[in-house]
């Protein structure tokens, strides 16, 4: 666990108000029965990579097909209404956790660690925040799913993420060159058959298509 706290630390992942929580104290004077002590309560989820597929051994001898995959963090989607919340954070009660939050980094109040990653041109632009609500996507309403995802497109952060065949090719400032979106696209034609595009208006662009 101490090796993983410094592997975690040093990759720039976690913000400077998050550290205390994350920490571990790995004096060589615990034993091994301290440790275990310690470290009780601590979990983790390790999930299956779901940007390829396994292939199955039935279909071994068939050709690979290309998988394009989608992450979503929807985060929560409500609003408290508990009267536990302290009078000086009744702010919770106006909106969502993620659109208060997404006022607090606008102000400079809260950094999350995705926002150190690319280039210093990246990190330099200005804060935007988001127009995502996650109400919108569990409303159950067609319309405002539609909504959400759309407005989790335009500004991705770190909650929406889309990968090709293993590779990240959208979000966190990341976004294929032009000519490769062209590629993923027809790769894709050929693979699902041109009806499945072909209600696609001809003017937009690649990444507009992709995105849907």
């Amino acid at each position: 666990c101490a090796r993983l706290y410094q592997q975690a630390v040093a990759s720039g992942n976690i913000p400077p108000s998050r550290i205390q929580s994350w920490r571990i104290d790995s004096s060589e004077t615990k034993t091994s029965t301290d440790n275990h002590a310690m470290n009780e309560g601590i979990k983790a989820t390790l999930l299956r990579d779901h940007t390829t597929l396994i292939k199955h051994p039935r279909f071994l001898d068939q050709p690979n097909q290309n998988v394009i995959s989608v992450e979503i963090k929807p985060k929560a989607g409500y609003i408290t209404s508990s009267p536990l919340v302290s009078p000086k954070h009744r702010c919770k009660y106006k909106g969502t956790r993620y659109s208060l939050q997404q006022q607090l980094m606008q102000l400079g109040y809260v950094q999350k660690g995705w926002q150190h990653h690319g280039s210093e041109t990246q990190n330099s632009k200005p804060f935007t925040p988001s127009n995502y609500s996650p109400l919108d996507l569990f409303s159950g309403n067609a319309s405002q799913i539609q909504t959400a995802i759309k407005d989790l497109s335009n500004n991705m952060q770190n909650n929406f993420r889309a990968f090709y065949n293993g590779r990240q090719i959208f979000g966190e400032d990341i976004s294929p060159l032009e000519g490769e979106r062209k590629n993923i696209l027809n790769t894709f034609v050929q693979q699902c058959g041109s009806s499945a595009f072909s209600h696609h208006d001809e003017n937009r662009s690649a990444d507009s298509i992709l995105l849907d």
